[in-house]
């Protein structure tokens, strides 16, 4: 997308949305944090944070596959992960 096409006020922040810079993940902050579950917390929840239709979901998957494969993202080591691909 070329800022000419964005609306005025965007414009000056359209570097905030660069492909390039979303290639790489941030460097490491003190106030990163991870959440350590304790050993009361249920085994697994039985639900999902939201519905989506068949459709939205396979969207979904795609898109997630396409991150791991880019190494954008990592597959998450929690214990609540539900695996919704058949």
């Amino acid at each position: 997308m070329n800022p000419e096409d964005l609306l005025e006020y965007i414009r000056p922040f359209t570097n905030l949305f660069n492909k390039k810079k979303f290639e790489k993940l941030p460097e490491r902050r003190k106030w990163d944090h991870k959440i350590n579950l304790t050993e009361e917390a249920p085994k697994e929840l039985n639900a999902k944070a939201y519905a989506m239709t068949i459709k939205e979901e396979e969207a979904l998957n795609q898109w997630l596959d396409k991150q791991l494969k880019a190494g954008l993202i990592v597959e998450s080591k929690s214990r609540y992960v539900v695996d919704s691909k058949p």
